[in-house]
């Protein structure tokens, strides 16, 4: 009886813990993030600049945030136009990047996981 309780104990583990361990859009490697950073590095300057000139109202900005319909986190007060600016900026890059600011830098971050990239 204890046994069949370990059983369906590890197996519901392994089944809820898939998603996780199978992910369709791996974390990149040092290499791939470099030369990401080189193919696209006016986006990222550009981003940079933004981001700290909005740092007073806005921490964290990603494509899938811009595009919802009740904004939060300081995107409302964004115009129309930096929003669209950030959303093509960031899916020119990649559509999962993400990035923070606040009065000392900014840093980006692929949803599926790290920081600092």
């Amino acid at each position: 009886m204890f046994a069949g309780f370990i059983k369906f104990a590890l197996t519901a583990g392994v089944v809820l813990a898939m998603p996780s361990l199978v992910q369709s859009d791996p974390m990149p490697r040092d290499a791939e993030l470099v030369e990401l950073f080189r193919s696209h590095r006016d986006a990222f300057e550009r981003l940079a600049v933004m981001g700290m000139e909005d740092a007073a109202t806005v921490s964290h900005v990603s494509v899938e945030a811009l595009k919802e319909e009740s904004l939060s986190d300081g995107l409302q007060t964004l115009s129309a136009a930096r929003r669209s600016e950030y959303v093509r900026l960031l899916s020119r890059i990649r559509t999962n990047l993400s990035m923070g600011s606040d009065g000392y830098g900014v840093c980006f971050s692929y949803w599926s996981g790290g920081t600092g990239l």
